[in-house]
């Protein structure tokens, strides 16, 4: 198995029909980049949906490979959860803004 997909995985779920739910656990780097990306793609082309959150909750590292990614989802996806450390880091680069997250109020 590849050592990239043991180091982060994707559930979805459906809170509703037209919401979907990404919670994302594990490290988004480097190496797991193109695994979130594969992940993340296939979830949004099988499922339709006009809502799409991003539950980073889990995520415990991210480089700037990982911010990259972030930022080239694009709309229709929005953070709805970050872990603290991932919360700074989209607070410092800015792509909170980008991506709809609004930080919890310290």
């Amino acid at each position: 198995m590849d050592h990239a997909k043991q180091r982060i995985t994707i559930i979805i779920s459906r809170p509703d029909p037209d919401t979907v739910v990404l919670t994302v656990a594990g490290d988004l780097d480097h190496g797991t980049v193109p695994a979130f990306d594969q992940q993340v793609s296939a979830a949004l082309h099988e499922q339709s949906a006009s809502v799409v959150r991003l539950d980073l909750a889990a995520v415990q590292f991210c480089d700037l490979a990982g911010l990259r990614a972030l930022h080239a989802l694009g709309a229709p996806v929005r953070i709805v959860a970050a872990h603290p450390q991932l919360d700074t880091l989209l607070r410092l680069c800015r792509i909170s803004v980008l991506l709809g997250y609004r930080p919890p109020p310290e």
